[in-house]
């Protein structure tokens, strides 16, 4: 009966440690992460590149010049400077077609076609993720995101250029 007891007391503590109170009830649609990604005072280079890494072994790269790739776990949009996506056929097109994307669907800038104020991305990756975002004019730099407790989707703006960034 002593044996018993210590076993029954650690089990009935473990329950205990993953009841309710404790542990994240998330149906599966939302996504793990919502994340805004842009520079302090200028448009995303054209050039930018997200890659993903997520569940160990999983890999994805968005591509701002290639936006309408397949993705699995990683679906990122154009957004306005606020972080706000842009209407889905404005995104992709403009982009494209060297319009302002940037500036909420104005006219395109000739000087600087496909200005993209910020990206808004999507991560489905159910758990602990590391972005790596390059492109020109700032430094390339690795995010860690990281689940939070009783939060199904955790919500994170990168200023890709910011000092403290990291």
């Amino acid at each position: 009966m002593l044996r018993v007891l210590p076993t029954l007391s650690l089990g009935l503590l473990l329950l205990w440690s993953c009841g309710p109170d404790n542990q994240r009830t998330c149906s599966g649609e939302d996504p793990a992460f919502k994340v805004v990604l842009k520079l302090s005072a200028r448009p995303l280079p054209a050039d930018l590149v997200v890659r993903v890494a997520y569940a160990g072994a999983g890999k994805e790269v968005f591509r701002l010049a290639d936006p309408n790739a397949r993705h699995e776990v990683t679906f990122c949009h154009i957004a306005d400077e606020t972080g706000t996506p842009l209407d889905a056929s404005t995104t992709t097109e403009s982009i494209e077609a060297g319009g302002a994307a940037g500036a909420g669907g104005a006219a395109p800038d000739t000087d600087n076609p496909g200005q993209v104020a910020a990206l808004y991305c999507e991560l489905w990756t159910a758990g602990f993720t590391e972005l790596n975002v390059s492109g020109t004019g700032f430094v390339t730099m690795d995010y860690d995101l990281t689940p939070k407790r009783n939060q199904c989707t955790v919500q994170k703006e990168l200023v890709l250029d910011s000092p403290d960034a990291g």
